[in-house]
């Protein structure tokens, strides 16, 4: 293979695009395209403008070389900055594969296992496991998001300290209420960056380092990252592109915060550097020469095991800080990573010795659909041009008879969410009805398509797009028939016991929503009489401002557009506070006020309070069981 070397730099203006980058030239991996990288350069930088995403970083990747690395658009869209190939990006929960490979470095260094006890690492954290005696939580639990316990609150988010560097000690401190194994470790999967942060922590008991330094030694350093740093620096912040979240298709710069659990997404890199990592994975821990981890380990940091699923055989999901997806029959390894202002992925493709990587300078935890659908618009075409035949000849199907069907039919509820205060709105919105039409599986959701499933083995099955299996049947060791999905656990339950939860959450909504207009009704019949200020109907008008309190509290959450909003005490987090005490105390009252003088009225209105009345104290009971009454987000 000829390679050689073109080292460039040039701006054109294109809207507000300009290109930036180092290109080196694999001739069998460009061979492969039908497209010139020219015209993906011009294709991409029009998906940024179409998005309004300011400016992104780039690196296609072959085995045996970088087939560019640079960026499109703007690191500083207010000064027009170009960004380029060295111009530093947030990666995020990214950084989660570099604690992973730390880990797996200190296991090859024999100072600790997979399996040892967090515990035994770690005393002074505190977490409660009630399996701690038959089920501890290991090492591997926290790389692959088995542990069991909760993800962040909005006070575990960013500091509040004017020193960013509190320890990951000190971190572990601030809410240690929420340092909850909530179901046996190594049983599902649930995503948590506490989790992580533990992880790095354990990297520094064991190495005497801090996590930071550690992983640069080992890791970066091999890698020939030394520009990647997990902490900002001088060099870093003059390099560093702007974050931005898009409002009203305008770019809004977005502060740079630092976060308690470095270890779970405070890395910041640039697309020449990140493009070092797909090599390494491509050639199995192996970099310019020197192997860094061993073949075995990147097997196994590929591969979950701890998790029900893939003990009964699924290996498409979450291993030790690396994932597998299949979408359009294309297999990919990888990490995404999202911080405010920031998105990122690295995928690479073993079989076909190609990867690549994309920042993207735009991103909103609260409302990420912008940054998604660009996001999607890069990756096909960095796939299309990488190599036209990536999809894999899809595993094939067998025949599954009707009886062997139909033992897979029925309700399936979300069992591992990745945040428990949400757990009872998952139970509602989030499970799946499985059911057989025209002789083959489909899989429904509540809000979504049902779509049919083919079966690969006999509790084995994928979509029609997909080449490999990622979705099983089996049944726990509790004896509960299971359905997961990648990483998602549902087990099966009562669908008429859901439905009857949800309609009647919603027949209740809908009758204190009618008080409001019997409301106007109610003011113009008396408007002459005064009959409205009578003390009983003083009750009614008490529900009529609870319903008002429920639409107030809508309107607090829907005005929330960042998540700063609601860590810190705000004009959304306050009011969604007030009006949720305001709603209990009109509930209690208006409710105690019309059972009072129900006898004073006639027998329509009497059966259209009681209704009413029922409803509100039910809605306020849902609200409590949720926690959502007096909810201080800013101390969550």
């Amino acid at each position: 293979m000829t390679l050689f070397l073109s080292a460039f730099l040039y701006t054109w203006q294109r809207g507000r695009m300009a290109l930036c980058g180092v290109v080196l030239f694999a001739g069998t991996a460009i061979g492969q395209s039908v497209m010139p990288l020219a015209v993906l350069q011009d294709s991409i930088s029009h998906v940024l403008a179409r998005y309004h995403v300011p400016g992104a970083g780039i690196a296609l990747v072959h085995k045996d070389s970088v087939i560019w690395a640079g960026s499109l658009g703007m690191r500083d869209a207010q000064l027009q900055q170009p960004a380029t190939a060295t111009t530093h990006y947030r990666m995020g929960s990214i950084t989660k594969s570099f604690v992973g490979l730390g880990i797996l470095k200190l296991v090859e260094q024999g100072k600790l296992t997979l399996q040892s006890k967090v515990r035994d690492i770690a005393p002074e954290i505190a977490i409660e496991n009630p399996w701690e005696a038959t089920h501890p939580v290991r090492v591997v639990h926290l790389l692959e998001h088995t542990s069991g316990l909760d993800d962040m609150h909005f006070n575990d988010f960013y500091t509040h300290s004017s020193n960013p560097d509190v320890s990951l000690k000190q971190a572990f401190a601030i809410h240690a209420i929420s340092r909850r194994v909530r179901w046996q470790p190594g049983t599902r999967m649930a995503y948590s960056n506490p989790g992580y942060g533990l992880a790095g922590y354990v990297i520094e008991k064991c190495s005497g380092q801090r996590f930071e330094d550690f992983l640069k030694k080992e890791i970066l350093l091999p890698l020939a990252m030394p520009a990647s740093v997990f902490r900002t620096d001088a060099v870093t912040l003059r390099n560093l592109s702007k974050g931005y979240h898009v409002f009203d298709n305008q770019p809004k710069e977005v502060p740079y915060r630092e976060i308690y659990f470095r270890p779970a997404g405070s890395m910041l890199s640039t697309p020449e550097e990140m493009a070092h990592l797909v090599q390494f994975f491509l050639n199995r821990g192996s970099y310019a020469g020197q192997q860094i981890l061993s073949p075995n380990s990147l097997e196994r940091m590929e591969t979950p095991q701890t998790t029900l699923a893939a003990a009964a055989g699924l290996k498409a999901g979450y291993g030790l800080g690396v994932g597998l997806r299949v979408a359009d029959s294309i297999a990919t390894y990888g990490h995404m990573g999202g911080i405010d202002g920031f998105y990122s992925i690295y995928q690479y493709i073993p079989h076909r010795n190609v990867g690549y990587v994309v920042m993207l300078n735009s991103f909103n935890v609260l409302n990420a659909a912008n940054s998604d659908q660009c996001m999607t618009a890069i990756r096909k075409l960095l796939l299309q041009y990488l190599s036209p035949g990536l999809q894999e000849m899809p595993t094939p199907s067998i025949f599954l008879t009707a009886s062997q069907l139909e033992a897979y039919t029925g309700y399936y509820t979300f069992a591992n969410p990745r945040i428990q205060l949400l757990s009872f709105m998952n139970y509602l919105m989030n499970g799946k009805e499985v059911f057989v039409r025209h002789d083959s599986l489909f899989v429904k959701g509540l809000l979504d398509e049902a779509y049919p499933l083919v079966p690969v083995r006999v509790q084995g099955f994928r979509k029609c797009s997909e080449a490999r299996e990622t979705t099983i049947f089996f049944t726990s060791p509790e004896g509960k028939q299971v359905l997961a999905i990648y990483s998602d656990f549902y087990e099966k339950d009562s669908l008429f016991l859901r439905n009857l939860w949800l309609y009647s959450l919603l027949a209740g909504l809908l009758c204190m929503l009618s008080s409001l207009v019997f409301a106007g009704v109610w003011l113009f019949r008396h408007r002459k009489s005064g009959g409205w200020r009578s003390r009983r109907v003083y009750g009614q008008w008490g529900l009529v401002g609870a319903s008002l309190c429920l639409i107030a509290m809508v309107v607090a959450l829907a005005s929330v557009r960042v998540y700063t909003q609601l860590m810190s005490v705000s004009v959304p987090s306050m009011s969604f506070f007030l009006f949720s005490l305001l709603f209990a105390g009109c509930t209690i009252v208006g409710c105690f006020l019309t059972f009072k003088t129900l006898h004073q009225r006639t027998l329509p209105v009497r059966i259209y309070l009681t209704v009413l009345a029922v409803s509100a104290l039910g809605m306020l009971v849902f609200m409590s069981y949720c926690q959502l009454i007096g909810f201080q987000s800013w101390a969550w």
